[in-house]
């Protein structure tokens, strides 16, 4: 089963699509905090994205890991700095 799906998956443009459909998600978490369902999903799909990069196109996997964790990295940062900032109505 495990073979099936990465052999399924590990086509690079269906592995690009899994990944933009992840970081979608995750960039809707961060559009619409209160929804956990976008976050975890994008999560996912961005990890099953990479996953089937990386045995065939381990170069790719890292080059695209790297920007989506930069990325990651700014939006939370803007977004505990918006929270630090937030004053109670």
């Amino acid at each position: 089963m495990r073979d099936w799906i990465l052999g399924a998956i590990s086509q690079p443009s269906v592995a690009a699509a899994i990944l933009a459909v992840g970081w979608a998600g995750i960039v809707g978490e961060f559009l619409f905090p209160t929804k956990v369902i976008p976050g975890a999903l994008g999560g996912l799909l961005a990890l099953l994205g990479l996953w089937a990069l990386l045995p065939d196109h381990p170069g790719v996997a890292i080059g695209v890991a790297l920007p989506c964790a930069a990325a990651t990295a700014v939006l939370l940062a803007i977004a505990v700095r918006a929270r630090r900032n937030k004053t109670a109505l």
